[in-house]
Order: structure tokens, then C-alpha cells, then sequence
């Protein structure tokens, strides 16, 4: 009945803190820390799109290590009897895992299919070889530097973020609006270097009990809460950890691995959904779960006075503090509260009120909007404040050492603001000409020449400033959720460009100015993965902080040269598109591209 009853409280916590949750999992995925069967989609594209090995290539000696076929040794050995041969660079391969996805274009294709197919493994060591004239020599340093860079990599990022999403889990049980930036919290108390030590002492002892082999398993649940112990109070040290982690699961281990195997049917779910499942609700769930399960073994451990148990002193974690307690610790918001937060755009009620409120668009004096941008951002602290002392937020103030609290927000950078008809259409322009600057210095760096790219002739490329100032607009509302923020952009950019693309590639003839086929997770060509998730970013980058830092330099340009201005760039486009619309710019390295992408195809079928 008390599993049931936890694992209820677990579907609730999940329920409210979903986005939150998803998140913390799948990062958690990424770094192969935990989850990482929610992965199961990518591990399986990726095996049915490997071809196979071509001989005589360098980095095919380490993707047979990377199969299994031959030892990593053996492996470096045989590079530098190739390299020797004369093969100091080696070319893509399409060799084992050479074309995750079965793609090989694009910087994120190349980045991933130059790992997984071992040639960035295999030109960093022809290099090292090149200087150091020894295979054995050059074979110790890479793998010492690689095994260094591995540790630091395992203890400093991914056991911190297994503490850190414990921490996050644990917030989530008693608290509905854990911010994001809880993630964060060993950084802001300066605690990463004591809590990945903490890990590594942690990991050297359970590593030395398997050798027993049966104390691998027993010491697996023996050291089952030393993270949770650590996210609780990362100031613990880490022998202290050890010790009371052994104590809280003394009597309880059996129970642990019994009540882990009670989660085997969603198990299977996830599999027969190949990670689907256990990326959208299961790894939330099971987090959640467990969570719940520290804070009842705690909460008994302190019931029964056990020893060194005095180190859970997160009093407010999973018990909401006297009302007269953050009342004393939130004393300021009083006076927060008593400031004159008023203004005059929200006094309005007109159409202004409803374009500034729903779309972010001001048609308000610039006065106005800054008294409007410092009453928002009081406005934003007190709103912070409310959640705590409702307690639905954690009390940061009532940890038992608590963080150093953030700056408040400049005005500069207040994302909340509005934005004038003005300032929205010279952005338009600032990233239709970043984006055009950005495609010809691509070109002109890979292939020497210069490419005008777009369809227009100008120096510009709509579908930056249109998805940009969009953006900005449409998703006016949603600024408050980061995550939501940014799922909207990616899709809403999505839509942009795959639609324009279509309605170019419908009025001319089929013509296209990209072609993303040969990219991961590609649309018809029009739209690819990794072009989505840059505009994603990209647009969140524009929302927090370009957007407002721009529109702070527009503001001082007077109304009447930012109308004229904003008049002649408006003429001049409208012209370029209307000579375009008949003649569009187009040649090589402008609408070849299909080309480019068939050739692509036929190379990788080859």
C-alpha cells in the first residue's frame, strides 16, 4: 500500500512539473548518465543506416574498435601502418556508424558522423604521430589524454548533473513551480568541486566492493542515496554521505530492488515504443518515484534519531515552512508590493492594451514603455516572491546556507517589454541582413567564391527577419516559460520555412534555394533537425536577450528619422521584391542545390 501510495504522489509530481521533468531526463539521456533507453529511436536509426567498411581506411580501424572487432590498441596500431603508407588525412568513410541516420551533410551530420565513425579519432592521433615520430609514444599520450579529458568530463559534468537532477526531483515533490535554474544551484553555492568528489569517492568504493562481485550488487543500493544526500546538502562531506546512505538503506535494500522490478512492465512499454515512452513519461516517472522514496526513508531516519542523520538539515524540502516564516524571510516584498507598480499601458484597456498584452507590439511613447519596462520588471520579482510564500516555489532564503541572490534584472535586458511598430521593423531588416552576411561568409569560406544567396537580389534574406520578428510577436504571451518558448519557436520557425519553401519551389517552377535532403530528421527537403533546433535557439537568443538589447538602441533614434528610415528600407525591399518576383536571383551556389544533394545520395548509395 505505501508503493502504491508513493508511485500516486509520483504520477501527481510528474502531472505538475511535466516540461520540467522531460527535460531533466533527456539531458540526463544526452550525457549517459541515466535513461538512456529513451534513446533507443536514435541508436536504432542509426544501426539500420550503417553500411559497410571500406578497406584501407584510416578511420574504419577505429570503427571496427568501435564495434568490437578488434581492440582500441590494435586499432591506433594500424592507423599509424596506414598513415605511414602515406594516409595522413583521412576522408569521410562509410564505414561502420560513418552515417548516423544514414545523412552525412550539414555541421550536425558532421559533427556526429565524425565521432561515430572515428575520424576525428583518427586525425587528432595521425596529428599527434606526425610530431612525436612514435607509435608507441604517440599511442600512450592519446589514450592518457583521452582517458583525462573522459574523467573530467564524467566527474565534473555528468555526476554533478545526476546530483542536480536529483535536487530538481526532489523540489518537485512538495513544490509546483520549480524554475529552471535549479540546475544550477551547486554552481551558485559553490559546491560542483565538493559534490563531484563526493561521486568519486562514491564510484572508487563501489568499484573496489565489485570485485567481490556480490558486493557489487548489495553496495549498489547500499550507496543508493549518496546523490540524493548530496543535492540535499551539497556541503556534506563525502565519507559522511557513504555512512548515512548505508545506515538509511540498512533493512531497506531488498525493498529497493523489489520495488525497481515493479516498474519492468513500463519497461517493456518504453522498448516495444523503442524509448519513446520512457522519454515522454517513464524516466519522469521513475525519477519522481524515487525521489519520493528519499524523503520517506529520510523523514524515518529522522524520526528515529539516527545517527549522523543531523547532516538532512533542508528542512523546507519536502515540508512547506511556517506561513510566519517566510513572511520574515520575504519581508521585502512588502515594500515591493507597496511601490507604485501602475502604469499607464496597464491602466489602458483600448486596442493599444490588447496588441502590447497578446503580440508585444507598443504604440506607446517611449516614456511610456519605460516606466512600463521598470514597473513590469518589480512586477516579475514580486510574482517570484508570491509563488514562494505560497509555497510553490522552493524558499531559497530558508536553505541552511542560503545562495547569494540574483542582481534584479536590468531594464535593458527586460524581456518582457514591448516593442514599437519601429524598432520591429529595423530588427526585421538588422536579421535579414545578419542572416544574408551569414550564408555568404559560410560560402565564401568553404568554397573561396562569393555566393549573393536568397532570392531576392538585396543584401538580405526574408526568412530571418520574418521569423525572427515573428517570434518576437506570436509567442508575446508565452515569455514567462523559457521551455515553452522555446518548443513554440522551433515549431513556429519550422512552419516558416517549410512553407516557404513550398510556395517558392510552387511559383517557380520548382525551383529551390535549399535543398536539406541528406540531413537528419529532413521534411520534403524543406526543413531538417538541425535547422530547426539552431532557429530554436537562435529564437530564444532573440527573445532574451538581442531582442531587448536592440530595441534599447532603437529607442533613442527619434520617432520622426526612425519613420523615415524604417520608409526608405521598406521601399527598397518592396522593389527588390517586385523585380525578383520576375526575374529571382539564382546560378550556381544559389538554386543548384538539389543537385548537390542527388550527387550527395548517389555517394552514399555508392
Amino acid at each position: 500500500m505505501e508503493r502504491k501510495a508513493l508511485k500516486k504522489h509520483a504520477r501527481g509530481v510528474v502531472k505538475r512539473n511535466y516540461l520540467l521533468l522531460v527535460v531533466a531526463c533527456l539531458v540526463a539521456a544526452l550525457l549517459g548518465v541515466e535513461f538512456t533507453g529513451s534513446l533507443s529511436l536514435v541508436t536504432m536509426s542509426s544501426l539500420n543506416h550503417a553500411t559497410e567498411t571500406e578497406e584501407g581506411d584510416i578511420a574504419s580501424a577505429v570503427g571496427d574498435a568501435v564495434n568490437g572487432e578488434i581492440d582500441l590498441y590494435s586499432a591506433l596500431l594500424d592507423i599509424f601502418g596506414r598513415a605511414s603508407e602515406g594516409q595522413d588525412a583521412p576522408e569521410q568513410s562509410d564505414g561502420p556508424l560513418s552515417a548516423v541516420f544514414g545523412e552525412s551533410r550539414g555541421v550536425l551530420a558532421s559533427i556526429v558522423n565524425g565521432a561515430a565513425s572515428g575520424k576525428f579519432l583518427a586525425t587528432i592521433i595521425v596529428a599527434i604521430h606526425s610530431v612525436m615520430k612514435s607509435s608507441q609514444v604517440t599511442v600512450m599520450i592519446f589514450i592518457g589524454l583521452a582517458l583525462v579529458f573522459t574523467f573530467l568530463v564524467w566527474m565534473f559534468v555528468q555526476q554533478n548533473y545526476i546530483v542536480a537532477l536529483r535536487r530538481v526531483a526532489m523540489e518537485c515533490q512538495e513544490y509546483e513551480n520549480t524554475p529552471f535554474d535549479r540546475f544550477g544551484f551547486l554552481l551558485r553555492r559553490r559546491r560542483w568541486l565538493r559534490t563531484a568528489w563526493t561521486m568519486l569517492v562514491t564510484t572508487v568504493l563501489h568499484l573496489l566492493w565489485s570485485l567481490t562481485v556480490v558486493g557489487a550488487v548489495v553496495k549498489h543500493y547500499s550507496y543508493y542515496l549518496v546523490p540524493y544526500i548530496a543535492a540535499e546538502n551539497p556541503f556534506v562531506k563525502p565519507l559522511e554521505a557513504i555512512t548515512l546512505s548505508r545506515r538509511m538503506m540498512k533493512g531497506h535494500k531488498w525493498e529497493c530492488f523489489v520495488w525497481s522490478l515493479t516498474f519492468l512492465g513500463w519497461d517493456i512499454l518504453s522498448w516495444l515504443t523503442m524509448g519513446l515512452l520512457e522519454l515522454f513519461y517513464v524516466a519522469p516517472y521513475k525519477a519522481a518515484f524515487f525521489a519520493g522514496y528519499y524523503a520517506r526513508l529520510r523523514r524515518q531516519a529522522i524520526a528515529d534519531g539516527m545517527e549522523g542523520a543531523d547532516i538532512l538539515n533542508d528542512a523546507y524540502l519536502f515540508d512547506h515552512a511556517p506561513q510566519e516564516t517566510l513572511d520574515r524571510a520575504y519581508a521585502d516584498i512588502e515594500a515591493l508590493r507597496s511601490a507604485d507598480q501602475d502604469d499607464f499601458i496597464s491602466r489602458d484597456r483600448g486596442f493599444r492594451h490588447f496588441m502590447a498584452v497578446n503580440f508585444g507590439v507598443s504604440f506607446y511613447s517611449v516614456k511610456q514603455e519605460e516606466e512600463y519596462d521598470e514597473k513590469s520588471s518589480v512586477r516579475q520579482r514580486v510574482a517570484e516572491y508570491e509563488d514562494i510564500l505560497s509555497w510553490k516555489s522552493y524558499p531559497v532564503r530558508l536553505f541552511p546556507a542560503p545562495e547569494k541572490e540574483r542582481a534584479p534584472r536590468s531594464e535593458r535586458s527586460n524581456y518582457l517589454r514591448h516593442y514599437s511598430i519601429y524598432s520591429l521593423i529595423l530588427m526585421y531588416f538588422v536579421f535579414a541582413v545578419f542572416g544574408w552576411l551569414w550564408e555568404v561568409s559560410i560560402g565564401f569560406v568553404q568554397g573561396g567564391v562569393f555566393i549573393n544567396r536568397g532570392v531576392l537580389h538585396g543584401p538580405w534574406l526574408p526568412i530571418y527577419g520574418t521569423g525572427a520578428t515573428i517570434i518576437l510577436v506570436l509567442l508575446a504571451r508565452f515569455r514567462k516559460k523559457p521551455a515553452l518558448e522555446f518548443i513554440l519557436a522551433v515549431v513556429l520557425s519550422g512552419c516558416v520555412e517549410y512553407f516557404t519553401g513550398w510556395y517558392l519551389e510552387m511559383t517557380h517552377g520548382g525551383m529551390k534555394w535549399w535543398d536539406y535532403s541528406g540531413y537528419f530528421l529532413n521534411i520534403n527537403g524543406r526543413i531538417c533537425a538541425e535547422g530547426l533546433l539552431t532557429f530554436g535557439i537562435a529564437g530564444v537568443a532573440v527573445v532574451y536577450l538581442i531582442g531587448p538589447l536592440l530595441d534599447e538602441l532603437f529607442r533613442k533614434i527619434r520617432p520622426a528619422v526612425a519613420g523615415v528610415i524604417c520608409a526608405v528600407l521598406v521601399i527598397v525591399f518592396g522593389i527588390d521584391n517586385v523585380y525578383s518576383s520576375a526575374h529571382p536571383n539564382q546560378g550556381e551556389g544559389i538554386t543548384d542545390v538539389t543537385a548537390s544533394a542527388v550527387e550527395m545520395a548517389e555517394r552514399q548509395d555508392r
